[in-house]
């Protein structure tokens, strides 16, 4: 089979967008209500408001009082009246399963709840605690640009039990932090396989540097996206970052997007393998990068469907800093869009398979001892473009086609040390996909 080089022009709709009703939503067995001043009180719904533990608590106090009272069963907390947020101030929540992980049951969260809370997080999760989020959880805190310095919800790096968090409808919400944030200690001697699922709502940061999902040594944990929206707008920003640990992250539906200069949708600093089914995976700025792989890190993309593109000024749809991972196709469109724009960029291998629609170019760094190879049989799809292009071959090496040297033409002097190496220099050909006639 061949890959398909297309242009498709989309007629855009002007449609009404109403958040449709959460039929599956349970009825709230507590209420929370109160202030930060005075306290916060919980009700039993089904009793006709009577008042769980004590009234005008600490926040966490009512959320003790209120495990105690479910005795480990399910049950759904509504944060607020169902009209009005509750502001926690600067207030925290913990739910916590305990040493047996069976301190709760699953938890329903429902509701609107915010707090502005600088280098902490709102709600956080720990020791085999299973959530059902519904709810509008944010962390207004704006830390200025610096990393991380406010998260919505949290997993412990200190949980001896697996964690599962359930996006289903509402919004996760930070600034310049971060919506959700798991980090592992490599110390922890039990390193439990925490579960994200973003099945609907929303998932996003608002400000400079924020990160929608961080996964800080996700430890053989798994982040799923089925649907809803995972989200950054802002300088620097991005709507995933995997650090660490290996991971799986499994793409399946939903829109994932980052907007802003110099942003990346999907950061990696550590070994991951992304499988992509489905959805939507979008880049928008300046210098924007749809996948962006670190140093000396391993990534294996699975590419089987979905949109990913990249749409900007000097942006890149798949860049490798050092030339590691390995990116597998077998179907999906991907894209560069806008000027001086390369779909892949220093990717260590691309392998090609179905019928893949790829528009754009491939930038290869000549000097890369670990060659870029691509599937032998898409080999008259190729070309080399560019000022550099008759210093370099292509080549069937195996079953790879590799960029070479051209030994008829001499070689290009490599940088000098300290010169900036750009991928739009003279010394680095482009490869563009053509059509198969």
């Amino acid at each position: 089979m061949r890959t398909k080089i297309a242009i498709i022009f989309l007629t855009l709709f002007m449609v009404s967008c109403v958040k449709p009703e959460d039929k599956d939503a349970p009825k709230p067995d507590y209420v929370i209500t109160g202030n930060a001043t005075s306290g916060f009180t919980a009700t039993i719904k089904r009793s006709s408001g009577k008042v769980v533990g004590t009234k005008n608590q600490p926040i966490q106090n009512v959320i003790d009082a209120i495990r105690i009272d479910a005795e480990g069963k399910d049950c759904a907390i509504q944060f607020g009246d169902g009209k009005n947020v509750l502001d926690l101030g600067n207030g925290y929540m913990l739910f916590d399963g305990g040493e047996t992980g069976r301190y709760w049951g699953k938890i329903s969260l429902l509701g609107k709840v915010t707090s502005e809370i600088y280098g902490n997080v709102v709600i956080t999760l720990s020791n085999g605690v299973t959530i059902d989020s519904r709810a509008d959880i944010a962390n207004t805190a704006d830390g200025l640009g610096s990393y991380y310095r406010g998260y919505a919800i949290y997993i412990s790096p200190e949980s001896k039990k697996a964690v599962k968090l359930n996006i289903i409808n509402g919004t996760i919400e930070a600034v310049s932090g971060a919506g959700i944030y798991f980090h592992a200690y490599e110390s922890n001697p039990i390193i439990p396989y925490n579960e994200i699922n973003i099945k609907g709502g929303t998932v996003r940061t608002t400000g400079a540097n924020g990160s929608a999902i961080v996964l800080g040594n996700m430890a053989n944990g798994t982040l799923n996206i089925s649907g809803g929206t995972v989200s950054a707008k802002g300088a620097e920003c991005s709507a995933i970052i995997n650090y660490g640990l290996s991971g799986v992250i499994n793409i399946s539906g939903g829109k994932i997007s980052a907007e802003g200069i110099s942003c990346a949708t999907f950061y990696n600093e550590g070994n991951v393998v992304a499988n992509i089914d489905g959805g939507t995976i979008s880049a928008k700025g300046y210098e924007c990068n749809a996948f962006y792989n670190w140093y000396n890190d391993v990534g294996i993309i699975n590419i089987n469907d979905g949109l990913i593109s990249a749409d900007g000024y000097n942006c890149v749809t798949f860049f490798d800093r050092d030339k590691e991972s390995f990116v597998n196709i077998g179907g999906g469109k991907i894209e560069s869009i806008g000027e001086k724009c390369v779909t892949f960029d220093c990717f260590r291998s691309i392998v090609l398979s179905g019928s893949p629609e790829i528009i754009g170019a491939i930038s290869i760094d000549s000097y890369n001892s670990k060659e870029l190879s691509v599937t032998a049989d898409f080999i008259s799809n190729f070309t080399l473009i560019g000022s550099s292009a008759e210093y370099f071959i292509l080549a069937v090496s195996g079953n790879d086609i590799i960029c070479k040297e051209n030994p008829a033409n001499g070689v290009i002097p490599a940088p000098q040390m300290g010169q900036r190496e750009d991928r739009n220099s003279p010394r680095k050909p482009y490869t563009k996909l053509i059509p198969q006639k």
